[in-house]
């Protein structure tokens, strides 16, 4: 193409833009919104939640872990489970994670309880190491979720 001929070509960006009506997309786009319209909507299946009878011996439900660790910060159980990333919530987060593996849950089971990826929470269990007062504290948090955990099964 010469210089002429660029310049009567009339707005050469729009010559791709311009779909004829016998395109393969065209058709192709035709026959999807067809189809869906013709589809039934998919089931959504509910959020995973944690049960409240569900824990190990010994142990109370992870939802009553997540409360008594959000209590002890401050914070909501929603807040623990949330997408904040201030260093307050992450050490929440990061004695809930501790306390639910000491529950005996797995990293698959506390992604779901903390809506976390499973490798988040290897991640925090191998390579985020607690310092002695934050040793202290998960410590002291398991003597009470204990007592919590035999007085609830005492009264029932």
């Amino acid at each position: 193409m010469n210089a002429a001929t660029i310049a009567t070509d009339p707005a050469p960006t729009q010559r791709y833009r311009i779909l004829r009506p016998d395109s393969i997309y065209v058709q192709w786009s035709r026959a999807l919104a067809k189809r869906s319209a013709t589809m039934p909507e998919p089931e959504v299946a509910p959020p995973l939640s944690p049960s409240p009878t569900e824990g190990a011996s010994g142990w109370p439900s992870p939802a009553v872990i997540l409360r008594h660790v959000a209590g002890e910060y401050g914070l909501s159980a929603e807040g623990l489970q949330g997408r904040k990333r201030d260093p307050y919530t992450v050490e929440g987060k990061r004695m809930a994670i501790h306390l639910l593996a000491a529950s005996g849950l797995g990293p698959t089971a506390i992604g779901r309880v903390m809506h976390l990826d499973h490798s988040t929470i290897l991640h925090h269990l191998r390579h985020v190491t607690l310092d002695p007062a934050q040793r202290r504290l998960v410590a002291d948090l398991e003597r009470e979720l204990h007592y919590l955990a035999a007085s609830t099964t005492r009264g029932a």
